[in-house]
Order: structure tokens, then sequence, then C-alpha cells
């Protein structure tokens, strides 16, 4: 993040530091709910770009520690969701909705591939810089637990629909795979960490590409691609050489008779023209 980006956003922070100071730091119960009023099922559109998830790494955990200290929970939330939401914003990310202990952006609707992956590149970079410059020197100065964010994204094809939220919050949402897919790569991070999917790799520059090293995918991935005609031809001949090894050893063992099921052809390996959808974890500190 430029030096024009930081003072942006720190700006912006220290001002909700000072509101979030002046708030009470009681919190008063309640039995019923907030009126909510929904919106109806409106229309949509289809578009491209990067969809984004940030989240607290560990929330649980944090949340555990603070126990019935939900004084402490709220002001960590109320220095790093605001923040995050900032960054997004800053480099030009439509901003979702909050998810609690994260938030969910879009970028590069109305751009390029490439200006999409690098916008969301620098606002996943961003955060974690503001995260730690920012928001960690306040938790620990209050004694707090500093935290860490997890990021992931993909770019894909969605739908931005209007899906009836509550009234005063974004009725805008992103339905699509790449939602899911970025979803789960989110969830899969490791604390402090950027995983992006396949098709955003492919697209970043090959200076970016090479940031990044192959990462197993999430557990129970479900999305997969067509294997290239490369791909199925090296798989084939690999598996012809696997079965002549095979027979090499057989032979080895009862001796060359003439015995059926022998030869290479009667151990066909079946070979699955499709393959997971990878995902790329970043190597280095953003």
């Amino acid at each position: 993040m430029d030096s024009v980006a930081l003072l942006t956003i720190r700006d912006g922070f220290f001002e909700r530091l000072g509101i979030i100071r002046e708030r009470t730091t009681s919190l008063s119960t309640a039995n019923v709910l907030p009126s909510q009023e929904n919106t109806l099922l409106a229309s949509g559109k289809k578009t491209r770009g990067v969809v984004l998830f940030a989240d607290i790494s560990r929330s649980t955990v944090l949340a555990a520690k603070y126990g019935l200290k939900a004084e402490s929970m709220l002001f960590t939330l109320d220095l790093v969701i605001p923040t995050l939401m900032d960054v997004a914003r800053y480099y030009r990310g439509n901003f979702e909705k909050n998810t609690g202990d994260g938030i969910l952006s879009y970028f590069g609707v109305e751009s390029s591939d490439e200006d999409a992956v690098s916008l969301a590149y620098d606002a996943a970079c961003g955060m974690m810089e503001a995260v730690r410059d920012l928001v960690n020197p306040v938790l620990s100065h209050a004694s707090l637990m500093p935290i860490k964010i997890t990021v992931g994204a993909d770019l894909g094809d969605f739908i931005v629909a209007r899906i009836g939220l509550a009234r005063d919050a974004n009725p805008m949402v992103a339905v699509g795979a790449v939602a899911n897919r970025a979803a789960k790569i989110q969830g899969s991070c490791g604390a402090g960490e950027l995983r992006v999917g396949e098709e955003f790799w492919r697209v970043s520059q090959p200076a970016l590409r090479r940031r990044f090293q192959s990462a197993p995918p999430p557990r129970l991935w479900p999305f997969t691609v067509p294997k290239t005609a490369a791909e199925l031809a090296t798989e084939r001949d690999a598996a012809r050489m696997a079965e002549e090894q095979r027979r090499r050893e057989l032979e080895g063992r009862f001796g060359s008779m003439n015995v059926p099921g022998l030869c290479a052809e009667s151990f066909p390996r079946i070979i699955s023209p499709t393959r997971p959808y990878r995902v790329y974890a970043y190597r280095d500190k953003c």
C-alpha cells in the first residue's frame, strides 16, 4: 500500500477510533429483535470480476477468549471491519456485506480481468497492512489480542442481484460459483494468508504469478475443470508406462509365458476427463 493510500485509510481509522472510544462501554439487553423490512426480489445483472472474502483468523477462538467481555470483542470488530471496508473502497471495490467477522467485496466489475486481479491483490495486501500497522497497535495498547486476517479471492462470472435483504443494507448480492469458490478458498487459508483460485492466478501478470505457489484444495472441494488435450495425453503416456512396468515385473516373477492378461492393454486405467480446480497461496508477505 503506497503512502497516499495509507494516509487515506489512516485518517478514517483514527476518526472512527475517537468515536468508538466515546461510546458507552456497556451493552444493553433486549428481548426482541430490531424490526426488518425486506425488499422484494427485483433484477440481476450478469457480470465478471474478482470476488474477495476477508475474515478475522480464528475469530471463534478470539470470541471464546473474551467470553462475557462483549465490549472487548465489539471494540475489536469496530476497529477491524470498517478498516477492511475502507481499504476495499479505496481500491474501487464494491462492498457487498459485513459477515460479522469479515467482509465480502468484488472488484473490477467494469474493468478488464487484468485490472480486476490487480485491484483485488492490492486491496488484499492493503487490508493486511492496515491490520498490522493501524489496528494491532491500538489493540495492543488496550491490552487486547492482536489479530490476523485471511483473504480468499477468485475471478469469474457472477450475477449481481437484488435478493431481498434488510432495509438499510446493501440489497445487491454476488451469486455464482466464483463466490462459492472464493468463500471456500478463504476458509482454507492459514492466519495472515492470501489464497486465490486458478482463474485469478492465470490472469495475473507473470511477476505476480511467480509470488504464488500451488496449494492443496480445500476439503470437500466440488469444483472441477476439463483437462486439456495435453494433460490427457500426458496422463495416457504415464498410464502406458506404468502398465508396461507392471508387465515386466509379472514376467520377471512368472517367466515370459504367453499368459493372457500380461499385456498392457489388459490393465486399462480409467482416466478422468476433469481435474480439480487449482488453488494458489501467496508465498511472501504482502
